[in-house]
């Protein structure tokens, strides 16, 4: 008899190479599941703020890698970046569907009060007044970074800048931001 290893013990690329050979696909495929699936659902959450959606992508994912699993190269990179390449053009292909189709009334959101209005203006002013504290460079990353969603791979693309500088002023201008908020008495909840 056979001795197979645990798949918790295995590598993302091994579980990769184990999917389609038979008996272990099911603990091979939920173990990348195990794997992945906090990170990815995190991402979309980031992104889009939608639950449904992120259980949606998270869910599709693993199917795709299921079926496309021949075509994983690890010459190309990692099983980790793979397995992200696939929820990122599977979010897009998603949230491309749901566009062409008419969102239901159950779904419709109450309209906000005067209230939450007020309160989502003087949110918004306080967040100029700090960003208008911060460098040129520091604001830009952060705008990009936390009000446009993009990832630190996108915003250095976007500026043609290093990944690792991009990095560097994403962390400055939060902390940055931190030490603005404070000398104006907001504290974080």
């Amino acid at each position: 008899m056979e001795h197979r290893p645990d798949p918790a013990s295995c590598s993302d690329e091994a579980l990769l190479a184990a999917l389609g050979e038979g008996a272990d696909d099911e603990a091979a495929l939920a173990e990348l599941d195990r794997r992945h699936r906090p990170a990815v659902r995190a991402w979309v959450l980031r992104r889009h703020g939608d639950e449904e959606l992120a259980d949606e992508v998270v869910t599709e994912t693993m199917q795709r890698l299921w079926q496309r699993r021949d075509r994983f190269d690890p010459a190309r990179g990692s099983a980790a970046a793979w397995v992200f390449v696939l929820a990122r053009t599977t979010c897009a292909d998603l949230l491309r569907a749901r566009r062409r189709r008419p969102v239901p009334v159950a779904h419709l959101r109450e309209p906000a009060t005067v209230e939450d209005q007020a309160e989502r203006i003087v949110e918004a002013a306080v967040v100029a007044q700090l960003l208008d504290r911060l460098s040129a460079e520091h604001r830009e990353v952060i705008r990009l970074a936390f009000v446009d969603g993009l990832t630190r791979i996108e915003i250095a693309d976007r500026l043609g800048l290093p990944l690792g500088t991009v990095k560097t002023r994403v962390f400055y201008g939060m902390r940055a931001l931190r030490l603005a908020a404070e000398e104006l008495g907001i504290r974080r909840p």
